[in-house]
Parts: structure tokens; sequence; C-alpha cells
């Protein structure tokens, strides 16, 4: 166990010889922030920054998206807390600095050394995570690696006095005393494999100082783009998304130029310049009167008085413009990937080539950021295993609750950081389709739905599309079985209306004309001892004598 003056030590000579590398962190990031470099001061000249960095590292950002049940709650669990997907900083630090450091924390220790006035505030949040997951700017952390891995780890950062009296109490505030709570101190952090150290460098002594007894360093930091290959002085082991960009000038050059052509526009083009051609070259150059609208010019015979025609910018600044940002391009990533539509007549399968060739800069990214998520991940699950107790993670699908019990001894998670745009899913849904159909499939099911649609538990979407093809089938059996009873009420409906009801007579016949209480006897042919065209009588009464008037 290193002592705490040691552990300084090592944390000095750590940020040391980090110094080149955050040294072109600051570049880069001011190419991301749009800060221009060093230009004359004058008033006409125009500082017009090139937004070519940024617009490329936006792009790729928004390019990379998207784990198993309880892993999966827990990162989405740690990104609500955090109030913003974890991926989203995380892919932002791997393109920007070629380099991802991530801190993971138990919320239970939090709760352990937290105030009261903060202890209910985390025990909530215990609800929701088990772990909070930072993104660490790569900036302010310094990493030392050796063959089994992460060896030590220093980082330093500016916050606020009353941020770091408000989690160590009376400690803190003793060492603060003289400090207002919006002051702004550092604070510094030191871990190895054994012992770990937090102190404010504004003052003398730790505010944490002991072995951490956790199974490994709670941090996950990575190289995504580079290689500590290149360690000599001057080379840089960190290549990020931007690096050519950077190192050749193109960005400088590219800002440049488009300060000088604004410029030049504003100063010439905007002020336009007249030709007084005189007769007499002792004669003043004649004023204008905008008394009226227009003006008006009075002129000598022989004189002429007329605007400048001038070419304000020169062809060769825009010929490198042009080849500045076709370099920058080449450097960085095609645009047709981020949906730049090309030019018309241009065949589909060439945009769609070149949609897909223009996400090759982005497959080391994605990669190594699919691997330090699924890092960050074991280190959460390794702490989790290690710190007993039940745990609550609300993921995708609900809260998920497990215990130690339920978490391996040595977790092995691979998660999937995916490149997608909207027309990706199509295809990918089609080749699925086609690798799964026929008698011979090239694919299983569940391995097509993890491989191109990105479907995590590719057994429980079997499982789901089962419930629902069984609840369609129960579904469809009771339409039937209600169409059928509608049917048969039906058909007896039927049935009883054809049946005349017991006791009544025949109905009258005739039509319209047809007197109540009469029947056409002779209207029913067949009828026995009835004869055709028997005049109509009425029921049960004697015919009329003959020649009585009625």
């Amino acid at each position: 166990m290193i002592t705490f003056d040691q552990a300084k030590q090592h944390a000095d000579d750590l940020e040391s010889r980090h110094a080149e590398r955050n040294s072109m962190f600051e570049d880069i990031e001011d190419m991301y922030l749009l800060k221009p470099p060093s230009l004359p001061s004058e008033s006409w000249i125009k500082q017009t920054v090139s937004p070519s960095a940024r617009n490329a590292l936006l792009g790729a950002v928004r390019l990379m998206t998207a784990l198993e049940t309880i892993a999966s709650a827990i990162w989405t669990g740690a990104g609500r807390a955090a109030r913003k997907p974890l991926h989203v900083d995380l892919v932002l630090s791997a393109l920007m600095y070629g380099e991802v450091h991530l801190g993971i924390n138990r919320v239970s220790d939090l709760i352990a050394s937290a105030n009261d006035e903060n202890r209910e505030r985390l025990q909530e949040l215990a609800s929701i995570t088990p772990v909070l997951i930072d993104v660490i700017n790569p900036r302010l952390g310094y990493p030392e690696f050796d063959r089994a891995g992460l060896y030590a780890y220093y980082s330093s950062r500016e916050v606020r006095s009353g941020d770091v009296i408000s989690r160590f109490g009376d400690l803190a505030a003793m060492q603060l005393r003289d400090r207002q709570p919006w002051d702004t101190v550092t604070e510094c952090e030191y871990w190895d494999h054994k012992v770990h150290y937090l102190w404010v460098k504004e003052a003398q002594n730790p505010l944490i100082e002991a072995e951490h007894g956790l199974p490994c360093i709670p941090i996950v930091a990575s190289i995504v783009e580079g290689s500590n290959l290149f360690n000599r002085s001057g080379q840089q082991s960190r290549q990020p998304f931007l690096y050519a960009l950077w190192k050749s000038g193109l960005w400088e050059r590219e800002t440049l130029t488009l300060t000088v052509m604004y410029s030049l526009i504003f100063s010439i083009g905007a002020n336009p310049q007249f030709i007084y051609r005189r007769s007499d070259p002792s004669k003043a150059a004649p004023e204008a009167d905008y008394s009226t609208p227009g003006g008006r010019i009075i002129l000598d015979s022989g004189e002429d008085y007329a605007p400048l025609v001038k070419q304000i910018l020169d062809p060769s600044l825009m010929q490198g413009l042009q080849l500045a940002q076709e370099q920058g391009t080449e450097s960085t990533m095609f645009k047709q990937a981020l949906g730049e539509p090309m030019g018309s007549g241009t065949a589909f399968s060439t945009v769609s080539l070149l949609s897909q060739a223009g996400r090759l800069p982005l497959v080391p990214y994605q990669r190594m950021g699919s691997y330090v998520i699924g890092e960050a991940m074991r280190t959460a699950l390794k702490l989790l295993k290690a710190g007993g107790g039940k745990s609550k993670a609300w993921g995708g699908n609900g809260v998920t609750e497990f215990k130690p019990s339920d978490l391996p001894d040595n977790p092995n998670i691979e998660a999937r950081l995916e490149i997608e745009m909207p027309q990706d899913e199509r295809q990918n849904a089609m080749i699925a389709l086609q690798m799964t159909q026929g008698d011979a499939p090239l694919m299983s099911r569940a391995r097509a739905r993890e491989e191109y649609l990105g479907i995590g538990q590719p057994d429980e979407e079997e499982k789901a599309i089962w419930d629902e093809q069984a609840s369609i089938m129960q579904f469809q059996m009771m339409l039937q079985q209600q169409a059928q009873q509608a049917q048969q009420q039906a058909q007896q409906q039927a049935q009883m209306a054809a049946i005349p009801p017991q006791g009544m007579g025949r109905m009258p016949m005739g039509g319209p004309g047809a007197q109540p209480g009469l029947e056409q006897t002779g209207a029913e042919p067949g009828l026995p001892g009835v004869a055709a065209g028997a005049p109509l009588t009425p029921r049960n009464e004697p015919p009329m004598p003959e020649g009585e008037l009625m």
C-alpha cells in the first residue's frame, strides 16, 4: 500500500506525462466549439470559422446509437439518473478524444457516506439504478496500464466548494472553512488496485484515505482510436476522428480562406468604388447631390463618372477553399453517409454504396465503443456481486430486481453499439428473411434476429411471437364461434316466423281491395268443394235473398 504522499507524487507524474495529449485535446475542442485561431484584429477583418470539423463530428455521433436483461436495465437506469442516455456522451468522447473514461460508483456506497440532506435523494435514486456511471472528460483523467490492464488512475477536476462539503460533511467543512460555497476548488482522486485517495488540492489532508477492498478499480479507460505503439516523444497514442484535420492544418486553412473571402466582400464589395474620368487634370471630382432619389452628378463635356467593375475574389481563393473542403471530407467522412443528396441521374446503387462506404471510418469507434460499454457493465456487475444485498434497476421493460447470487462470478458482457440509418432497418430485415427461408436455411432465426435486427434476446422474442400468434388464433376462434351462434339464432328466428300461431284462421287475401272479415274462397285453386270464381259471402252468415236491397 503506497502512502498519500507517494500517491500525490505518482498523480503529478501521470499528469505531466499526458501534457502533450491534453494539448491536442484542447486544440480539437477548439475546432468542435468553433473557437477561431489567432488572426489579426483589424476592423476590416471579419473572422469566419469553418464549421466543417464540428459538422463532421456531430454527423458521426448521430449515426452511432444503441444489453441483456439486468445489464440493459442497469445501463438504462444509470442513463435516467444522468438525465441523458450514457452512450451519447460516450460516443462524443470516443470521436472527439479517441479515448473513453467511465467512472462506476455503487449507489449504496454513496448513501453510506452521504449526509442527511443527500441520503434521502440517493435512496430514491437506488430504486432506479444500483450504480452510477459517469462519462469522464479524458482531459481530466490520467490512466496507467500494465500487462494486467488498468494499474492506476488519477483524475483532477474543478468543483464547487459547497459540493465537496455536501458529500464529505464536517471533515471537508474544516478544510474549506476559508472558502465560500460557490468558490471553485480542484478535487483530485487516485485509484490503484489496493488504495483509494481523494483530496482537495487547496487543502492539506485527504478526505478519503483507505484500502478500497473492491475486486477491481471502478474505472474503465480505453483508447478507442490510436495505439500505445506510438510512445516516443512527439507521437500521439490517441488519434481521434478529427486528428487528420487537426494535424494537417486544413481546418485552419479553411477558416483562414473563409475569413479572407468575407473580409474582402465586406470591405470592398459592400463599399462601391467609382471612376471619374475628367477632361481637366486640375479639376476636383464632382460632388453628388442626393436631395433627389438616386442622386445627381453634374459633369462637363467629355467627363465620365461610373462604378468600378471589379473582381473582388480571386479565383485562386475559391480553388483553395474547394481543395481544403475536399481534403477535409476525405480526412473525416463522406457527407453522403449523412444523407446529403447527390446530383440528378445518380443510380440508387451508387448512393447506397457511398452511404455504406462513408461509414467505414466509424467502424473502429463502433467496435471499441461496444467493448467499453461491455467492460463498464462487467465492472458494474462485479462491484454489485461484491457489495451484497438486493438491487433494483429501472430498464425499458420495467423494474428488474436481482440479488448477488443471480450474478456470475466472472460476468462476460458483450455490447453492440450500432451505426444506424433509417434505410438500414429495411435492408437488414430483408437479409434476415433471406437467410432463414427455405428447407435448408443458412442461419437460424435467433441468430438472424440478433445479427441483423439487433434484438438482444432472440429467444425471448421468439416466445413473444408465439404468444402473439396464440392470442390471434384464440381471437379468431372466438369470432368464428360468435358468427356461428349468430347464424344459428337467425335460422331459428326464420323458422319460428314461418310457423303460424295456433288458433288463427287463414289470412285475408285479395290485395288492397279485399274487405276485412271476408275471404276470397275462389282465389285458392284446388281447395276441395270450392269452385273457381265463386262469389264472396260473409263468414258464418246465410246468403242474402234475391231482390232484397241492403
